[in-house]
């Protein structure tokens, strides 16, 4: 009996719920779907800046994703083999992520992660240019990262940090 009772709750609830998705309406699908939380989509990551001294890890964001902007993430200007060129802001937004590069020093670690990869660089260049829209960089033969930012309280500057890599290891 208690066993043929719960059948008949169940298929009353069940029929109660078809019922549901014929309003005309649908003012109870529409709340419904108000109170899912939706997954934010991820960009695609393909790796990660580190420095210690700045307590700065970040994602490095693909250069090909629409994402790959300094007014949302750290920039990726270049991935080339001998030279990674990062860029983003410097102030106090939540998009500063380089707010902190002038507490860096020269022989200060920086650390990319990157194709399964660990690169440790040593800082051994900070030099300013003026703010054009392009910048000509220092060329060295050697494997570099380049990280870029506007200069603090200064519209007309930009600041280079080169490092140069001391170590390549297998993440």
């Amino acid at each position: 009996m208690l066993k043929n009772s719960i059948t008949i709750i169940l298929l009353i609830i069940v029929l109660f719920m078809c019922n549901l998705e014929n309003i005309s309406d649908h003012k109870i699908e529409k709340q419904v779907l108000k109170n899912i939380i939706p997954i934010k989509k991820q960009s695609t990551y393909i790796g990660l800046l580190e420095i210690p001294k700045i307590a700065l890890k970040k994602e490095i964001i693909d250069i090909n994703s629409k994402d790959n902007h300094v007014d949302k993430n750290i920039q990726t200007i270049s991935l080339e083999a001998n030279n990674y060129i990062l860029a983003a802001h410097n102030g106090n937004t939540a998009n500063s992520y380089f707010k902190n590069l002038d507490k860096l020093r020269i022989n200060d670690y920086i650390y990319l992660y990157y194709n399964n990869k660990k690169y440790t660089y040593l800082l051994y260049d900070i030099y300013e240019v003026k703010k054009l829209g392009f910048i000509k960089l220092k060329i060295v033969n050697q494997s570099i990262i380049t990280l870029i930012t506007c200069k603090k309280n200064n519209n007309y500057l930009q600041v280079i940090y080169v490092g140069i890599l001391q170590k390549e290891e297998i993440n």
